[in-house]
């Protein structure tokens, strides 16, 4: 329970707690209270139906044995005409309750004997809630998932038959993670002891090159019958040894590649605009229920789908015929911010963007009168060549002059 206060009361029950999923306490994660989902949305929805209890899973959650279904339910203090919420109240389960639940009653018709449950492959069952996310399915990978990502068709004529309605937001506070080029054409800073250091690899090169001229039979290297007689025993082993090291051995990448493939792409972020559509289900009361979508019946695949209330909650069922292919062409509008476009040959949005060219300043400006008491000054050193290894070339040039 939780109220203007905080989160007031709570309960845990260790004899229904995994202790192998390490599951935190719930007063560690949910202790904000007002500010909490499941509070704003109990006191929200209590506004459109005060009986009924908000039933919520994390987003795209997927098949995972330890997700918690989280029931929260408003209590408003009345005084005449008006009301305010007092508390919210509510609990958690773990979600593969409330699908052994979901899977016993789909799969029973009382005392007639069914046709098709939601165990058979030619429907599709699934609970929404009332902003059009999957609760429950009979696959349980879709569970958090946005129904429109699973049918986009059948969510698109649910929107145009009234069970959702669909309200477009914008966020001009957003911010857009823009790639930063981090590569530069400038050549490193060679500093004497890279040539020196280059010179010395350049020696030992010649000389090797030059010993093995003079002296071909002693550094010749060993043929490869006795090269391999030496490490395997026999052809068969060396074709065995030869297999697992195929299988075992990684990708060799280039320093290049490597750094192209594995390198973390830096991002600056920059102000954008970010657009984005909200489904909320509409309420519809006893009266005028008739005349929705709730009471209309399967018919071929121009509708493959039937929808029903699920009473107290603000959850639907939807049973979906699996032999209807997906319409393409009907797309429902996705959930997720996706940033903004503009057009920028038009004046307006090059004038946001600040494009148009300045004028020069009229009087010189060349110093500040607080310059003196700034403080944070950089101390860069000039890049010089050391002295010693000057001294080192110069001693080397004359050396070899000499000579």
């Amino acid at each position: 329970m939780a109220t203007h206060s905080g989160l007031t009361r709570w309960q845990d029950f260790p004899q229904n707690i995994n202790t192998s999923e390490h599951e935190p306490n719930f007063q560690l994660l949910h202790n904000k209270a007002i500010d909490e989902i499941w509070y704003r949305r109990a006191v929200e929805h209590h506004y459109v139906d005060s009986s009924n209890f908000v039933y919520a899973v994390p987003h795209d959650v997927g098949n995972s044995s330890h997700t918690l279904v989280t029931v929260s339910h408003a209590i408003f203090k009345e005084d005449g005409t008006k009301k305010a919420p007092a508390a919210v109240v509510g609990y958690q389960f773990y979600h593969k309750a409330l699908y052994q639940l979901f899977t016993k009653i789909t799969s029973s018709c009382g005392d007639m004997p069914c046709k098709r449950t939601c165990e058979s492959e030619e429907l599709h069952c699934v609970i929404l809630d009332d902003n059009g996310y999957v609760i429950i399915s009979d696959n349980l990978q879709e569970t958090g998932y946005f129904f429109g990502k699973v049918r986009s068709d059948v969510m698109h004529q649910l929107v145009e038959e009234g069970i959702y309605r669909v309200t477009t937001m914008f966020d001009y506070q957003g911010l857009c993670p823009e790639p930063i080029d981090t590569a530069s054409p400038a050549t490193k800073i060679l500093s004497p002891s890279v040539h020196l250091m280059k010179l010395v690899n350049w020696a030992i090169g010649t000389i090797v090159f030059f010993a093995k001229s003079v002296f071909p039979h002693y550094l010749e290297v060993l043929p490869e019958t006795e090269h391999l007689g030496n490490h395997f025993g026999s052809h068969e082993d060396y074709n065995a040894e030869l297999h697992d090291h195929t299988e075992t051995e990684e990708v060799a990448y280039g320093e290049k590649e490597f750094i192209e493939k594995f390198a973390i792409t830096k991002t600056k972020p920059e102000p954008c605009d970010h657009q984005m559509y909200m489904y909320s289900l509409v309420h519809y009361s006893e009266r005028n229920i008739s005349n929705s979508g709730y009471n209309r019946s399967m018919v071929d695949c121009t509708r493959p789908y039937i929808v029903q209330k699920v009473t107290g909650s603000n959850l639907i069922l939807v049973v979906v015929n699996n032999l209807c292919r997906e319409n393409s062409t009907r797309v429902a509008d996705s959930p997720d911010p996706v940033q903004v476009d503009y057009n920028m040959s038009l004046a307006c949005y090059r004038a946001f963007y600040n494009d148009f060219p300045r004028r020069h300043y009229m009087t010189c400006i060349n110093r500040h009168i607080n310059e003196s008491e700034i403080k944070l000054c950089g101390k860069a050193t000039n890049i010089s060549p050391s002295r010693i290894f000057q001294i080192m070339i110069l001693t080397l040039i004359s050396y070899a002059v000499l000579i």
